[in-house]
Order: C-alpha cells, then structure tokens, then sequence
C-alpha cells in the first residue's frame, strides 16, 4: 500500500499530542518573531527521502535516518507501539 505524505504527518502530530508537545515547529512571539517550539517533532523532506527531526534547545536534533516514505511510516509505528507501552493510548487514524 501506498504510504501518503498526510498518514506520515499525522502519525507526527499523534506523537506530539501524545507527548504533550506543539503542533508546529515554529511560532511567532506577540512581536512577529520566529521562535522554535522546543520538543516537536516534524517531518523533513530532502532528496526524494523523509526523516523525523526535533527542535532541541539550540538546533535541531535528528531522530532518524534519510529513509523512503514507507521506511518512515514503518519506523513511526514503532515509536508508536513503543508509546502505547506507558498505558496512554491515543490512536493512529487508521490503526
């Protein structure tokens, strides 16, 4: 099965809910500043591959490897499983 841009994104978003971490990876402050949203986690695209990044404190934090849209889906499933662990249980949309 094909694996869609939007199921990876979702499966982000599900994570950072999950964590308890924003949506987006940046913000503007009440004075039109970018600031970074320590802790989220998003999707970067490059290369015709995908990976899972994290802003940190002061940069950003790579998570995983360059890997295809369906490597990424797979690995994301995983962290999930690993998160359904803790006895919090969001679901994935379609799980």
């Amino acid at each position: 099965m094909r694996v869609k841009i939007k199921e990876l994104e979702d499966n982000i978003s599900t994570i950072n809910a999950w964590l308890g971490h924003k949506q987006k990876p940046f913000s503007k402050d009440k004075n039109g500043n970018i600031t970074r949203n320590e802790g989220t986690y998003y999707l970067y695209r490059g290369l015709g591959k995908f990976r899972l990044e994290q802003n940190g404190e002061t940069g950003v934090r790579l998570v995983s490897d360059l890997m295809t849209k369906k490597e990424l889906d797979i690995w994301l499933l995983g962290f999930v499983r690993a998160l359904e662990q803790t006895g919090k249980t969001p679901q994935l949309k379609r799980l």
